[in-house]
C-alpha cells in the first residue's frame, strides 16, 4: 500500500459503480444530487475517521495510476479536500484485476444477488475460469457461486419482480431453475396463490411447488394428489365404521377393514392418493 496524489489517479475504461451521466474524472460537486448526497455522507465518514478501505489502482507509468476499484471513496476523498490518499498498487495480470475488482465489490453491504450474479458471470466470460476456480479465488464455496450464477438464467419477468420486491431471492433462484420459457408462467402462479392465501410475496415454499410440477411434468410425472385434513383426521373411524354393522343396516354392504385398505391402496397405485 502506498500514499498516492488525486490528481496522479484518473479513470480510464470501465470501472464499476461510476453511474450513467457522471464524468468520472470530473468535479464530483456537479454531480447530480441523487449521487452528491450519498458522497456527501462517505466524505463525512472519511472527515471523521480516515479511508478505512484503500482504494485498488493500477500504475501506469511517470507516477500517474488508474483506478480498478474505489471510484465513490476516490470522489467522496475529493469533496473532502483530501489530496493523499491510501493504495493498493495492482501488479499482475488483467485476470488478476478483474479478481480483485469483484471481491472488492463483494464486500459492499447493498450488493443484491442480481448484482453479485452479473459480476461473477462476466468474470467467468472474461477470464475463462471455471465456477470452481473464481470460488476459490474469492474464498466462497462453489455451491455459493453456482447459486448465484443461477440468476443470470432468470426470466426478465422475474429480474422485475426481484427489483419490485414481489420474490425474494430464494424463491427466484427455485423459478429460475427451470426453462426460461417457462418461468414467466410458475411465477404467475406463484404470485396467483400468494394471492390466495392472503400473502403479499411469493414464498420459498410456493416458488419450489410451482416449480416442481413444471419439472415433474417435463419428466412425465403424474402431479401426487393430497387428501384434504380433515379426511386424514377422520381415516381410522372410517374404517371402523366400515367395518361395523350399522352401515349394513342401512342398505349398505358391509366392508372389512382389510378391503378399504385393498381400496385406499389402489387409489394410492392408480391415482398417486395420498393422505397428508
Amino acid at each position: 500500500m502506498a500514499m498516492v496524489s488525486i490528481s496522479k489517479i484518473s479513470v480510464v475504461g470501465n470501472v464499476r459503480n461510476v453511474p450513467e451521466g457522471c464524468d468520472p474524472n470530473g468535479d464530483p460537486s456537479s454531480f447530480p444530487e441523487e449521487i452528491l448526497s450519498g458522497l456527501r455522507e462517505l466524505s463525512q465518514s472519511i472527515k471523521e475517521d480516515g479511508l478505512l478501505q484503500p482504494i485498488l489502482v493500477k500504475e501506469m507509468g511517470h507516477g500517474s495510476y488508474r483506478v480498478i476499484a474505489g471510484w465513490r471513496r476516490l470522489m467522496a476523498c475529493k469533496l473532502a479536500g483530501i489530496n493523499l490518499i491510501p493504495a493498493s498498487i495492482v501488479k499482475g495480470k488483467k485476470d488478476d484485476e478483474i479478481v480483485l475488482q469483484l471481491v472488492e465489490n463483494l464486500q459492499r453491504e447493498d450488493l443484491q444477488p442480481l448484482d453479485i450474479a452479473k459480476a461473477l458471470s462476466e468474470m467467468k466470460e472474461k477470464t475463462g475460469m471455471t465456477q470452481e476456480a473464481i470460488a476459490k479465488k474469492i474464498n466462497k464455496s462453489p455451491a455459493w457461486v453456482s447459486y448465484h450464477i443461477g440468476f443470470t438464467k432468470a426470466d426478465p419477468a422475474v429480474v422485475s419482480a426481484i427489483e419490485k420486491g414481489e420474490i425474494g431471492a430464494s424463491s427466484a433462484r427455485h423459478i429460475a431453475s427451470v426453462p426460461k420459457q417457462k418461468q414467466k408462467k410458475v411465477l404467475e402462479k406463484a404470485k396467483k396463490s400468494a394471492k390466495e392465501s392472503g400473502k403479499k410475496k411469493v414464498s420459498v415454499s410456493g416458488a419450489k411447488t410451482q416449480a416442481t410440477k413444471i419439472k415433474d411434468k417435463a419428466k412425465g410425472k403424474k402431479p401426487t394428489k393430497k387428501v384434504d385434513d380433515r379426511f386424514a383426521e377422520q381415516a381410522p373411524k372410517i374404517i371402523d365404521d366400515f367395518g361395523s354393522s350399522q352401515y349394513g343396516d342401512k342398505g349398505i354392504p358391509k366392508a372389512t377393514k382389510s378391503t378399504l385398505m385393498l381400496f385406499l391402496s389402489y387409489l394410492h397405485a392408480k391415482h398417486r392418493l395420498v393422505i397428508k
